[in-house]
């Protein structure tokens, strides 16, 4: 029996079966072309495999830059030493390798070695395997046989490798091929094994099941809510590792069926945190924040899918996915804003807690954070002028623009979707604030530049600066937003005819 998420909705099934056979492209055949004459030049006796999701993603039919060699006799670094020599020996350019090394304390086992090639990043690591003494839970990492690596990979479709001397697949767990094929999600050794030796896996559970529409196996389900799972994942994987898990979640555009794993595998609080203290996080009722957030999102991707695809409907496309990953980290992060959670740091300095979500606990960039502010700031403006019945006008549209910036449309979105979640089906008045944008040509307002500085007014009235010229700048911006046809001087003008 197989759990598709358990409630997620069956549109997320797969559409079409996988080619199953692999292709390579031109610059593929160089650089494995390249590794095997480094091989055969050095008389090194290696075997190369290329290993897991690049051999997962070619048999699905999708392209991957990212390559890992795995070795069966040596380390990563030592071969990658290896090809700079061949380059230097055969007058080509060398490249630089970087070394990422084994944390076990942080479930990072393998020493990494990466360079590029041929525009391609290529990671070296030797096969894998493991041995546990008595009195450590810190394992002893030694090369391994190919199964042995194969049976320590996080999921079975991530299990196989490709052969560079025979260009054949080589599945040594013996279910990769035909989980890939079928569709399923299962791991190589038991579930609460493959969690505990990283428990960022869990999350991975939920990226790759919602990336490729997978069913889950009921064993992940139930290990994935194991108290000692949650425990490791919580105290033995870092932050950061933790935001890069989840900003490969927020490409998909099935976020509601990734918040609907988070809530089912009982992880919630472990990903969006809103305190730094246990105390404080036991204020929070995360049951109440995970199902208003994945309604949000249900709500977003049924009624206005077209943001994630085309245009099919009046709500406008994303522009991109970097504006995507935006919009979804703002829609996670609105029950948390909208409860105006907050917290006193060492300083006695009032702290959001949104901004703690994203920054501290998923360590994105400082200027996400920030965006996702000003689109909830700007979201508060539009729900304040639909509770309060304003009329829209092009100073106030053009305002709020500007204040948000380019993801303007997203604070349109949080606001509807945050409406007509509390019962308000009034989705055209949203669309008419969009259309009035529209034809004001304000839509691209949040690039415009000021005709007249602080400097110009000052040196034009005889004002010194000031404070005065702050109050006379703003109202200048003013009244080139409301009479778009105004020149330079006529603003000025405007401002000596009013009073300095």
């Amino acid at each position: 029996m197989l759990l598709f998420g358990r409630g997620i909705s069956l549109v997320y099934r797969r559409v079409h079966q996988p080619p199953m056979s692999i292709s390579l492209t031109e610059s593929e055949r160089q650089v494995f072309g390249l590794l095997q004459s480094v091989n055969t030049h050095f008389k090194l006796s290696a075997t190369m495999r290329v290993a897991g999701g690049w051999v997962r993603d070619k048999l699905l039919g999708r392209s991957c830059d990212d390559i890992d060699i795995a070795l069966d006799n040596m380390m990563g670094k030592d071969f990658a030493e290896y090809v700079n020599k061949y380059l230097a020996h055969t007058g080509l350019p060398t490249h630089q390798i970087g070394v990422i090394a084994s944390n076990p304390e942080q479930s990072k086992h393998l020493e990494t070695a990466t360079m590029k090639l041929c525009n391609h990043w290529i990671d070296f690591v030797h096969l894998r395997a493991e041995e546990y003494t008595a009195n450590s839970r810190i394992p002893i990492v030694r090369i391994g046989t190919p199964v042995e690596d194969a049976m320590r990979r996080d999921f079975t479709i991530n299990s196989m490798f490709f052969n560079l001397a025979t260009e054949a697949v080589e599945d040594f767990v013996g279910t990769g091929l035909a989980d890939l094929k079928q569709g399923v999600l299962r791991t190589p050794l038991a579930p609460r094994e493959t969690f505990l030796d990283d428990p960022l896996r869990v999350l991975r559970a939920v990226r790759f099941s919602s990336r490729f529409h997978f069913d889950i196996v009921p064993e992940i389900v139930t290990a994935a809510k194991l108290p000692e799972c949650h425990e490791a994942l919580l105290h033995k994987i870092s932050r950061e590792r933790i935001g890069a898990e989840l900003e490969g979640m927020l490409k998909s555009s099935t976020m509601s069926m990734v918040t609907r794993l988070l809530r089912e595998f009982g992880i919630w609080s472990i990903v969006f945190p809103c305190y730094p203290t246990e105390d404080q996080q036991a204020q929070v009722n995360f049951d109440e924040y995970a199902e208003y957030t994945i309604n949000l999102l249900q709500f977003v991707e049924q009624r206005m899918h077209p943001l994630f695809i085309q245009g099919l409907s009046k709500w406008p496309a994303v522009a991109s996915q970097e504006e995507q990953k935006i919009l979804y980290l703002a829609l996670l992060t609105w029950y948390v804003h909208r409860a105006k959670m907050g917290f006193l740091d060492g300083k006695g300095k009032l702290l959001s807690s949104t901004s703690f979500v994203l920054k501290d606990a998923l360590k994105f960039r400082g200027r996400d954070t920030e965006e996702c502010a000003r689109i909830h700031d700007a979201a508060d403006v539009i729900l304040a002028w639909k509770r309060d019945h304003v009329p829209f006008d092009r100073l106030s549209v053009a305002m709020m623009i500007r204040i948000c910036g380019s993801s303007w449309r997203c604070a349109v979105v949080v606001a509807c979707a945050d409406c007509m979640l509390h019962g308000d089906s009034s989705e055209a008045w949203f669309l008419s604030l969009l259309d009035y944008a529209e034809h004001e040509h304000l839509s691209d307002v949040y690039n415009m530049k000021p005709l007249v500085s602080g400097k110009d007014i000052s040196a034009a009235l005889g004002i010194p600066q000031g404070p005065k010229i702050g109050v006379l700048s703003k109202r200048a911006l003013e009244l080139q937003l409301y009479f778009p046809l105004l020149t330079a001087a006529q603003i000025v003008d405007a401002l000596r005819e009013t009073g300095t």
